[in-house]
Order: structure tokens, then C-alpha cells, then sequence
């Protein structure tokens, strides 16, 4: 059992699931504490627009999102980030690596979101960049 089930009951642990999530998954979570909300999708995405209704109603106004490109560009696209935190390595990947905003379709840099830089800072080998909407 990983980490984030085994601390379910004791810190709240909210996941988001497609309507056709495994049912035996959606209960083992239930089981061990977590709280589950159904959302619409998009082919194989949750609509992001019923996941922030759903947190929304839920009272949640702030929301840590970490879920790769897909996710990113989904948020991005619907204009409902606020800040941003990236963490920059000093290596190399190359094209093999995973994007980590997914495509959003921009075809001019007038139409993609803008961010400021609020800080910049070492962290370990690695330099940590927050960004805050324009």
C-alpha cells in the first residue's frame, strides 16, 4: 500500500475519477478514507470544468494541481491558473522526455497565457521558478 493510502484517514485525501472509473477502485479508496468526486470527460480526460465545479461545491477556492501535461494545458486553457511553480535540472532529455504542458493549440504568443516571474531560487541541484498570472 503506497504512502498517500496509508495516511487516507488521517490527512484528507479528495480524488477526481472519470464516471467510468473501476467501481472496485472507486470503493477500496472509499474504504481507506479518501473522498472521491465523479466528473464528467473528454475522451480520456476529466472535463476540467465539472472537476472545478465539483471541488468548487465542495468548498475548495485553492487547489494544488500536479497531474503532467494534459493537466496543465486543460488549466491553462480554461484560465484557471494563478500561479505557477517549475523546477528546472541541469540535464538535458531532449525530445524523448515528457512535455510538461500538453498542446493547447496557440498558433500566435498573443494568445497564450502570460505569466510573471515572482522568484527564482536554488533548491538542492535544482532551481525552483514561480510564476504569477499577468
Amino acid at each position: 500500500m503506497s504512502r498517500l493510502a496509508k495516511t487516507a484517514r488521517d490527512v484528507p485525501l479528495w480524488l477526481c475519477h472519470g464516471a467510468d472509473a473501476d467501481p472496485a477502485l472507486v470503493e477500496a479508496w472509499n474504504g481507506i478514507g479518501a473522498r472521491l468526486f465523479s466528473c464528467a470527460s473528454r475522451g480520456q480526460n476529466l472535463d476540467i470544468t465539472s472537476l472545478g465545479q465539483a471541488l468548487g461545491k465542495a468548498g475548495l477556492t485553492r487547489v494544488f494541481c500536479e497531474g503532467g501535461g494534459a493537466l496543465a494545458a486543460s488549466l491553462l486553457s480554461a484560465d484557471l491558473v494563478d500561479n505557477l511553480i517549475g523546477f528546472t535540472a541541469g540535464k538535458v532529455i531532449g525530445a524523448e522526455g515528457l512535455p510538461g504542458v500538453g498542446g493547447m493549440g496557440a498558433s500566435r504568443l498573443e494568445d497564450v497565457p502570460q505569466f510573471e516571474l515572482v522568484n527564482s531560487r536554488a533548491v538542492g541541484a535544482d532551481v525552483m521558478h514561480i510564476w504569477r498570472r499577468a
